[in-house]
């Protein structure tokens, strides 16, 4: 990007996007929304000697729409990844509105009990660990911003959990939980975060999609929640939405009504098929809520109980 180019770009109030992994499937699809949508985007994808140069084919394809972008090579889990990826974002747009965090790998397949404890330290590292470490780099940049945007590429795994994957659902729990809290935390500072399960296919998900369903479920349809996610026009937070093949819905956890056993607790098996139907379930934006309203609810149950 010429200087006078980046000029024009700050001047105007273009507001600026990190997105890592960037340079392919899903992350490749969110970068080109983002540019269309008229943000400059830096486009993270580590590069390996040897390797297609990923980052630098998907600036190359967003600028021959008309779009700003620079590519930054990172590899997400280094040491000083986080600093790097956010000082050339600042160093190229002069600013930082929006964050995607993309990056992550799938692990190995196997079941825990081959795979073992170690299995999980590299999943760990790059799905959870260097995302934290980004976003607390850029979290005094993003608050100097009025449109200020985090989305967390989550998967179903880390809510129902998948075979043969354990290492890569617990990385997408953990994610999750820190994304929903990050939400709850920057409510105040008009930052809003949210999380996207993409249903698509990917180098990542190799033929799970099947067929005829992989051009179905290509990565492009994820860019439009996507792009509304990181807009100015969204105003949701603390939300997951899936999104895939053109459908879109949203994804909460649950709690069914509570119920009340007083001096049956001893015997709790007799009530546990009533226990376990989720007719009328709630959902919470916080575990503070959650418990509150569970508190509540056992204050009034014992009230009662006693009358």
């Amino acid at each position: 990007m010429s200087e006078a180019r980046l000029s024009d770009a700050i001047s105007n109030g273009r507001r600026a996007a990190v997105v890592t992994g960037g340079g392919k499937g899903v992350g490749r699809a969110i970068a080109e929304r983002l540019a269309a949508d008229g943000l400059g985007v830096l486009v993270n994808n580590r590069h390996r000697p040897g390797t297609d140069d990923s980052a630098g084919a998907a600036v190359a394809a967003i600028r021959d729409q008309g779009g700003e972008a620079r590519a930054e090579r990172s590899d997400v889990a280094g040491e000083s990844a986080a600093e790097a990826i956010v000082s050339a974002a600042l160093a190229t747009f002069g600013r930082l509105d929006v964050l995607i965090l993309n990056a992550g790998i799938a692990g190995e397949a196997a079941r825990f009990e081959k795979a073992g404890p170690d299995a999980f330290a590299d999943v760990m590292r790059i799905n959870f660990d260097a995302n934290i470490r980004l976003a607390h780099e850029a979290l005094p940049h993003l608050k100097s911003s009025l449109s200020a945007r985090i989305v967390v590429i989550g998967s179903t795994a880390g809510i129902y959990g998948v075979k043969g994957r354990a290492p890569y659902a617990a990385s997408k729990g953990a994610l999750i939980a820190f994304a929903l809290t990050l939400a709850a935390e920057l409510e105040r500072d008009g930052i809003l975060v949210n999380v996207l399960f993409p249903y698509a296919a990917t180098q990542m998900t190799g033929d799970a999609a099947g067929g005829s369903g992989a051009s179905h479920f290509s990565a492009d349809k994820i860019g439009p929640v996507a792009g509304w996610l990181a807009s100015e026009a969204c105003d949701v937070s603390g939300r997951i939405m899936l999104a895939g093949g053109g459908l879109h819905r949203r994804v909460a956890a649950t709690e069914g009504p509570a119920r009340f056993l007083g001096a049956a607790e001893q015997d709790f098996g007799q009530h546990a098929a009533a226990i376990d139907d989720l007719d009328g379930v709630r959902t919470f934006r916080e575990a503070e809520s959650a418990f509150a309203a569970f508190a509540t609810e056992a204050a009034r149950a014992a009230k009662e109980a006693r009358s």
